[in-house]
């Protein structure tokens, strides 16, 4: 009995070994795993944090061509109203040429009236010269024939 005894014991010993080997085993592989879920736990983090980085650097891309959109459209605007001032100046000054054009037009036919006046009252001071002079002629002659009327009365 004390054979069957030990030899109980001893059977007990290596099915408690056994277990205990078992369940070390079975922790071990709990803990592989529990190791491998938390690498896997922070790849996914990490593939998160990259993705929600990515999307980030994503839409700051797109806001900055957004924005360059913005920008490259407002300076046609400001080029477009600077082209019709420009448009606007170009009218109002040919505007003002034309109307220098026709006024120095009036001051050259002015001119010409002015000089064709001229020439009128300088014709018209040679005739009133000629007729001064053949009245100062008549004059004289009227003179000299009262004279000699005179003289032909005495004699």
């Amino acid at each position: 009995m004390l054979a069957q005894l030990e030899e109980e014991k001893h059977a007990f010993k290596r099915e408690v070994q056994k277990r205990r080997k078992e369940l070390d085993q079975r922790l071990e592989r709990i803990h592989r795993k529990r190791d491998e879920l938390e690498i896997m736990k922070l790849k996914l983090q990490r593939e998160s944090e990259q993705s929600k980085a990515g999307a980030v650097v994503s839409s700051m891309a797109t806001a900055t061509k957004v924005q360059n959109s913005i920008q490259k459209h407002w300076e046609l605007i400001q080029k477009n109203i600077e082209k019709k001032r420009i448009e606007e100046w170009n009218g109002e000054v040919t505007d003002e040429k034309q109307h220098i054009v026709d006024q120095a037009k009036n001051i050259t036919k002015r001119r010409e009236d002015v000089g064709n006046i001229k020439i009128g009252i300088k014709r018209q001071k040679k005739r009133i010269c000629a007729l001064k002079s053949m009245k100062k002629k008549q004059r004289h002659l009227e003179q000299e024939e009262v004279s000699i009327i005179k003289e032909r009365r005495k004699s």
